[in-house]
């Protein structure tokens, strides 16, 4: 997978995958701390929720003493109804606020009196306190309700009167909400934390912070009214009223005649808030990480581009340049200890030892194609050059549409002079002929020997008269030569020169050849030592005498020598 990817990119992989580890024992820290965080948290609310329990008990404690002082009284009262309000009257008076309500109920449920002093205002067999009462003969706590008499919000109490063993009354008292508010009023409270009162129904009874809108009413979520109204303490996530996930912990204050729960108390804090610490420190952490592999990945980038990145794409150019035939690259890194700069300084001199070995190889072949491609005695161009070079030119005139003359030269009565004076000497009349001719064309001409005394030369961009004019040099100036060989005269080298020219004698090479041999035959035929412009009305066979036939040997055309030498 790793194959494509680049050499720097590959770098940030290795980085982040050394910071990998680091990234795992930070998050598995930050879990642990989290779980210490919760573990704390929770083991708080547990020790405030048992504490606001206890502040509870105590309230709850001291309205069942008082409750059960009433009864007493109640029982020693006369059975008249005005007694009874006044007494009750002057009790709640010397309360305070504490009380809003207290009195004696019938057995049968209607109200004999009151501390305030009105009528009965219907049966109280419908309140939780006096049913309970009535069925256990044991102190009971009533649920949240707004008193008919006193038309206040409040918790009530029962107490049982009883005369001769019998149920003769419940003395009831109506405890005001403020004295739970007072009760954990100084209780230190956690951030954000709300601590509630629930009677038996899982209505709020009371609440800090204090929230007047909140009281009175059940609790919204119904999963988490089931899990505070379940029996026993309780510990568990859920959502507030303000849709927050709380942690909440739960406790029983104090359980009814009949065992149910009466009152239980919750105290919940913001779960987020729980975490806090632990997910700051986590983020802190994660963004010193963060920081920390940017860091290094900008520092690693830009180390592996200056020191090694740059180096390695020298070296590669450098090898691709030399590989493509380019032996002048040179990666141009200084010697250095470390390993690239013996690297590149290996390229190069490896380059250099290539580039002496390609200019030597290059100035062998140069030698060997001369040697080739040239004849060894005149310097001229050779047969095999000719045949190479001359259906190029012809490309070339063609291409550029340009003529080009053709012209044969052949040394007259060169056996003679060979046969007279040796061969040393005809070596020597065909170096100042080859001399001659070179003496006589342009740079842009090209000159053969072609074999023994005959020569071809090709001379581009020239027409018909300037060839002949050309011609006419060369053989002016052969005539003018006085050959001396070891002190010996030689005479004067006279040569014919045939002329064809392209296009006009030919558009091919065999057709131009053809065409300057028969002007050759024709010169020789004509006297020799002169120049011959090929006529298609004069053919070669018919110039060529008997006498000539008699004084040379029979000799092969360019042409025929050119088919012979043809591939097949």
């Amino acid at each position: 997978m790793l194959r494509n990817v680049s050499a720097p990119n590959r770098l940030v992989l290795v980085i982040v995958m050394a910071v990998l580890p680091m990234l795992g024992l930070t998050v598995y820290g930050a879990f642990e701390q989290r779980a210490y965080a919760e573990a704390e948290a929770t083991g708080h609310l547990r020790l405030l929720v048992q504490l606001a329990a206890r502040h509870h008990q105590q309230v709850v404690e001291g309205a069942r003493d008082t409750l059960a002082a009433v009864a007493q009284l109640a029982a020693a009262l006369p059975h008249d109804p005005a007694v009874c309000h006044a007494h009750f009257a002057e009790m709640l008076e010397h309360s305070g606020s504490k009380f809003h309500n207290m009195g004696v109920i019938a057995p049968s449920g209607e109200t004999f009196c009151n501390g305030l002093g009105t009528a009965a205002t219907g049966s109280m067999r419908d309140r939780l306190y006096l049913r309970l009462v009535r069925q256990t003969r044991q102190f009971s706590i009533g649920d949240y309700q707004v008193g008919r008499s006193s038309r206040r919000a409040g918790l009530n109490f029962g107490f049982p009167i009883m005369k001769n063993g019998a149920l003769a009354g419940v003395a009831f008292l109506a405890l005001d909400l403020d004295e739970f508010h007072a009760s954990v009023a100084a209780l230190p409270l956690p951030p954000q934390g709300v601590l509630i009162l629930l009677d038996a129904n899982g209505t709020i009874v009371a609440r800090q912070p204090p929230d007047e809108g909140r009281v009175g009413i059940k609790v919204r979520s119904p999963t988490v009214h089931a899990a505070l109204m379940a029996p026993g303490p309780g510990l568990f996530e859920g959502p507030g009223a303000d849709g927050v996930t709380r942690i909440f912990a739960s406790e029983p204050v104090v359980n009814n005649s009949d065992g149910s729960v009466a009152l239980k108390v919750s105290i919940s804090v913001p779960k987020a808030l729980v975490f806090q610490h632990a997910d700051a420190e986590l983020a802190r952490d994660l963004a010193g990480i963060l920081v920390a592999t940017v860091l290094l990945i900008v520092v690693g980038r830009y180390s592996a581009e200056r020191f090694v990145l740059r180096h390695i794409r020298t070296l590669l150019e450098t090898a691709r340049r030399v590989s493509s035939g380019d032996l002048t690259a040179r990666t141009g890194m200084r010697p250095r200890n470390e390993e690239l700069s013996q690297i590149g300084g290996a390229l190069d001199d490896m380059a250099a030892a290539l580039q002496e070995r390609d200019a030597q190889l290059q100035h062998a072949m140069g030698r060997l194609v001369h040697q080739a491609t040239s004849d060894a005695l005149t310097g001229l161009g050779n047969r095999r050059h000719l045949q190479q070079h001359l259906p190029l030119e012809l490309a070339r005139a063609k291409r550029r549409g340009e003529p080009f003359a053709l012209i044969v030269v052949d040394a007259d009565h060169f056996k003679r002079l060979n046969d007279t004076f040796g061969h040393d000497a005809g070596d020597l009349a065909l170096k100042e002929i080859a001399g001659t001719l070179k003496d006589n064309i342009r740079a842009s001409d090209l000159a053969w020997r072609y074999g023994g005394e005959e020569f071809v030369v090709l001379l581009n961009n020239a027409g018909l008269p300037g060839a002949r004019e050309r011609a006419e040099l060369m053989r002016a100036a052969l005539a003018r030569l006085d050959l001396r060989h070891q002190g010996r005269c030689l005479g004067s080298v006279t040569a014919s020169l045939g002329v064809a020219v392209f296009p006009d004698h030919g558009s091919d090479v065999e057709t131009l050849i053809r065409a300057a041999d028969a002007a050759l035959y024709q010169a020789k035929a004509a006297g020799r030592n002169r120049v011959v412009v090929y006529s298609a009305e004069a053919p070669a066979e018919a110039a060529v005498t008997a006498a000539g036939a008699r004084e040379e040997p029979a000799r092969a055309t360019v042409l025929d020598e050119l088919e012979r030498q043809r591939p097949l």
